[in-house]
């Protein structure tokens, strides 16, 4: 493949970028940005790669999955540990695991498996801010493994231009997480999914794949095994 015309923009994304750019609260608040790297230097703990200094992942083995999701605000308090704890909810509901990096370490170590952040980037961000919301999405990532904490990778892009750092470092053949949540509302959002879901494919070879959300026409599902999306299952039920 020609990795000019792979990385190019093409006509869609340039339109989706045009648009003018709606003020929007940060997802992660300044004064915590700055306690991550300044007064707990998370960064400093962690081997990283690359031109963007990416934290690395090192390789990791998934045994015996639960069949039980439970989202990490319910986790605080749920009695049963033998599940899946995972971040796919509205930043609000996690962000304060960035303002006490060890706090949630010991529990989250309880669980059998913690499908890692996904802190939401968004299309129409800029690129520093996508590849900021990336960076610290890896940060806890390879944090929490170094920790002891059995993690589940989540694997997360938007733009083509998102490749270069969204998996970089990532080790070939793990089990990893991809949510589709929100997707399907466009064509636009479709197809830049897909790109980057075969970029997944051919880069990193996942042997298996942990999939979140509505499922996704031309995806793998001989290697994918589905969740539902609990709270809006709860919707269409009336619930």
């Amino acid at each position: 493949m020609d990795l000019m015309n792979f990385m190019s923009v093409s006509k869609d994304e340039e339109k989706q970028m045009a648009k003018p750019h709606k003020t929007r609260k940060p997802s992660v608040s300044r004064g915590t940005a700055a306690q991550i790297f300044f007064k707990y230097k998370v960064w400093g703990r962690l081997e990283v790669t690359g031109s963007y200094d990416i934290p690395v992942i090192k390789p990791y083995e998934v045994y015996d999955l639960p069949n039980r999701f439970v989202p990490f605000h319910k986790a605080m308090s749920s009695k049963q540990t033998d599940c899946i704890v995972h971040f796919f909810l509205d930043d609000a509901l996690f962000a304060r695991i960035f303002r006490n990096p060890d706090k949630y370490v010991e529990i989250l170590k309880r669980y059998r498996y913690v499908i890692t952040p996904d802190l939401s980037e968004l299309t129409d961000m800029p690129y520093f801010m996508r590849l900021g919301l990336s960076g610290l999405n890896r940060t806890w990532a390879a944090y929490w493994q170094s920790k002891g904490v059995n993690i589940i990778l989540n694997l997360t892009w938007s733009l083509h231009d998102s490749y270069a750092y969204s998996f970089d470092g990532i080790p070939k053949g793990l089990v990893v997480a991809i949510s589709s949540l929100g997707v399907r509302k466009s064509n636009f959002c479709t197809s830049l999914w897909l790109d980057g879901y075969k970029r997944v494919l051919e880069q990193l070879e996942p042997s298996l794949i942990i999939r979140y959300g509505e499922k996704i026409p031309s995806e793998r599902e001989d290697i994918s095994i589905y969740f539902d999306n609990e709270h809006l299952n709860r919707m269409r039920n009336g619930k």
